[in-house]
């Protein structure tokens, strides 16, 4: 298993203890973590600097476990990345890149995915405001000597200015969509278009997939913050025009989400940024019929956030770290040991055998895992809001 670091692809580190493979070692799966290169070093556009450094730092680990692995009792051809949020992101422009191909042979992708991506006119407008910002000039060199901590006030200060201006460009509107101002870039030749459309084609690399989400991904948006109650109709209004009707999508979504304002925007950020980037690769794959898509939606709450399943929520469970420092964060004084046991074996066994214990996802059945407590098999989990999505989200 090689694994990625979550963190908005500004901050982590592969050193996590949430990252801690003790029990994927004992079900004897050979565990890689690394570092890559973040935010401006790793993905702002740079005048003199390649773009996507830190997916090429990503293709590198990789050409090395290829090379190297079997050293450490590891399989090359065999080899799994996985990765949440952010390392999510990462995976689904792996999947697309030219470079990647051959490198592994299945993918997890947990609440994240191939959405969050710019094109060069954009990235080169966030450059453009960076400078302004910073007074740098955007090239390694004028930036090669100042602290880091200066360049990520400089990049927290561009994307408030980006994302709280008045302006309505279009690619103003894509990065509100995103909430993100640095991601890789689609420079025709490491990415060479939307990740959303590759998948469809040959072009993408046929692999596994397990892919999912977690049911209250979206409330990282809110909860942290406090904002919870203080959602008010203009502020989902808002939200929802970006994709389109808001009194259209509130009809829909409480008929599947109790009728409350922070709930039903929580709803619409968890579907947009997380559900529905993951479900285009799950279905991609399973539309082509050619490798294994298994499917999955982890929906146990925690009483750290308003009794949602907030987003990482299903992280220690995975790697089976309930009691790791930290965890309490997250969990609260929740620690079903069985659930633990259940998904750490099913990641395990799709891992190892492509295989995670429930049945192939496909666009008829659209059968799924529900993990709680009383995990479950299900049919098309919240049909009415996927169905509305299929219209309006922009896969570009």
């Amino acid at each position: 298993m090689f694994g990625f670091m979550v963190g908005a692809l500004t901050n982590g580190s592969g050193a996590d203890p949430f990252y801690n493979c003790t029990k994927f070692a004992q079900k004897g799966i050979v565990s890689v973590t690394i570092n890559y290169r973040l935010e401006i070093e790793g993905f702002l556009y740079l005048k003199d600097a390649v773009p996507n450094r830190g997916l090429l730092d990503q293709v590198y680990a990789l050409e090395w476990v290829r090379d190297n692995i079997r050293a450490f009792g590891g399989d090359p051809h065999k080899v799994t990345i996985g990765g949440q949020s952010a390392g999510g992101m990462c995976i689904g422009s792996l999947l697309v890149m030219p470079k990647a191909k051959g490198l592994f042979k299945r993918a997890i992708l947990q609440s994240g995915a191939g959405k969050h991506v710019l094109t060069v006119s954009t990235a080169q407008k966030v450059t453009q405001v960076f400078e302004q910002v910073s007074g740098l000039s955007a090239t390694s060199a004028a930036l090669a000597n100042i602290p880091r901590t200066k360049l990520s006030e400089y990049l927290n200060e561009t994307s408030k200015a980006i994302l709280t201006s008045p302006d309505t460009a279009g690619w103003i509107d894509d990065l509100r969509k995103n909430f993100l101002v640095v991601e890789p870039v689609i420079d025709g030749v490491m990415i060479p278009d939307y990740p959303e459309k590759i998948y469809e084609s040959e072009e993408s690399s046929h692999v596994d997939i397990l892919a999912g989400y977690t049911a209250e991904d979206g409330r990282s948006f809110v909860v942290p913050q406090g904002l919870w109650g203080t959602i008010t109709e203009d502020m989902f209004n808002n939200l929802v025009k970006l994709w389109g009707n808001p009194e259209e999508a509130k009809t829909v979504y409480c008929k599947e989400y109790p009728n409350d304002i922070s709930q039903l925007y929580c709803s619409v950020w968890t579907d947009s940024f997380y559900r529905l980037p993951v479900l285009r690769v799950a279905e991609a794959n399973a539309r082509k019929k050619k490798n294994k898509t298994f499917y999955y939606c982890f929906s146990l709450p925690s009483p750290v956030f308003r009794n949602g399943a907030h987003h990482a929520t299903e992280m220690p469970f995975v790697f089976h770290v309930l009691e790791e420092r930290g965890s309490e964060m997250i969990l609260g004084n929740l620690r079903p040991v069985e659930l633990a046991d259940r998904m750490n074996k099913a990641w395990a066994d799709f891992i190892r055998d492509g295989n995670p214990g429930w049945p192939e996802y496909d666009l008829k059945d659209r059968i799924m895992m529900d993990f709680n407590v009383e995990s479950k098999v299900v049919k098309d989990l919240c049909p009415l809001t996927r169905k509305w999505w299929e219209v309006h989200y922009d896969k570009k």
